[in-house]
């Protein structure tokens, strides 16, 4: 077993045996699946409300990996603090989806698949553009061909099952370090909602689009309609989200360097987005209630 997992695993008992006693909260941790080369995925679970909210890191990895800060800042913080969560929310963290891409120091899994470009959606391709040029077999053979993927939509669709009167929502966290070559630029970072494709025209997922909006307005993000680089997305996350009615969006922190100390007060980066979650708590209970659905939610 990874000397990562098993010190990720005593860091969470550790913390658990702290805050047990003082709180109701339940916390739980286990696997839902494991990576290309047999690491394990893990998820690690807090309170038992019937309001899901699932936050996964790393499905980038390589520099990108300072999510794993991020999802792990959040989940300390209700960890040592369970009381502040409301006891109508059930928070699942991913923080490493992507642990062999994390080991190689690559943005792929160790297929050398993008796995945000492995989700089954109309538009999904084994070869995916980017910047520069099509890049061969990048999307995967097949949606889902890679176990990280289709362990973590699995797992979405369990969490649903588990909260049938609620939506589940999930956050997912990349973060950016720019080509020189590149004319994007994000400098207060951005958030992306769940879309669909409607006769080739892009329609954002309501609820989707008030959860980001929530999130963007108390983290000073900023909230885009579709990707602002130079190159499209097909077969990504948020995509087939919007396509189960999952409440689903894009955080892109604007940089790759540490998120470290990440706790409120700590990284400017990761107290932005600490303040946006916490907002965005307090605001799922009426955005993710189950209610006769229209073609635009």
């Amino acid at each position: 077993m990874p000397l990562a997992f098993l010190r990720g695993t005593f860091w969470l008992l550790a913390i658990l045996q702290l805050t047990a006693p003082q709180s109701d909260q339940v916390f739980t941790t286990g696997t839902i699946g494991h990576s290309v080369h047999q690491r394990p995925l893990q998820y690690y679970r807090i309170g038992t409300g019937p309001i899901p909210l699932v936050v996964i890191g790393t499905i980038h990895a390589g520099y990108e990996a300072n999510t794993r800060e991020a999802a792990k800042g959040l989940l300390r913080y209700f960890a040592s603090q369970p009381d502040r969560l409301a006891p109508e929310l059930s928070l699942y963290f991913i923080p490493n989806i992507n642990p062999d891409g994390n080991q190689l120091d690559t943005r792929h899994n160790a297929n050398e698949v993008d796995l945000n470009r492995n989700w089954d959606t109309p538009d999904w391709q084994e070869d995916i553009p980017g910047i520069w040029s099509m890049l061969t077999g990048e999307g995967g053979s097949a949606p889902f061909s890679e176990p990280e993927t289709a362990a973590l939509q699995e797992f979405l669709h369990a969490v649903q099952r588990d909260h049938p009167y609620h939506r589940t929502t999930a956050v997912f966290l990349h973060s950016l370090r720019m080509d020189p070559r590149s004319s994007t630029s994000i400098p207060k970072g951005l958030v992306q909602p769940a879309y669909r494709l409607i006769d080739d025209q892009r329609q954002l997922h309501g609820r989707s689009l008030q959860a980001a909006d929530i999130f963007a307005d108390a983290g000073s993000f900023i909230r885009i309609e579709s990707w602002v680089g130079e190159y499209p997305t097909p077969g990504e996350a948020i995509h087939w989200a919007a396509l189960h009615d999952i409440i689903a969006f894009d955080v892109e922190f604007p940089t790759a360097e540490s998120l470290e100390p990440a706790h409120p007060g700590g990284n400017p980066y990761y107290s932005r987005f600490h303040t946006g979650m916490i907002r965005l708590m307090e605001e799922l209970h009426r955005l993710a209630a189950f209610q006769p659905s229209t073609a635009a939610e």
